[in-house]
């Protein structure tokens, strides 16, 4: 199994961040494409790539609540501690 420590991390996030310098998100737009050059605002992007925390980009439990499989698991597990009754 390889190593991963601090380094390896390090080398990742240069990575990451030198890919994020293309992405529309960091102001990039399609009909002057530039390349992103503020560190800032490059950090920011590859620690968080969406630019905004709508129902269509963020977690879907926020906006749309738990799925079903995840209702009737906590639901099973509330009854099986006991805190629920079943009825059939």
């Amino acid at each position: 199994m390889q190593e991963r420590n601090r380094a390896y991390r390090r080398w990742r996030r240069a990575v990451k961040k030198s890919a994020v310098k293309y992405y529309s998100t960091a102001g990039v737009y399609f009909m002057t494409p530039r390349v992103q050059t503020d560190r800032k605002i490059l950090g920011i992007i590859s620690q968080t790539p969406k630019n905004c925390g709508c129902w269509m980009c963020a977690n879907m439990r926020k906006g749309h609540g738990l799925t079903f499989s995840e209702t009737k698991g906590r639901l099973q597990a509330s009854i099986g501690l006991g805190l629920e009754e079943y009825f059939d």
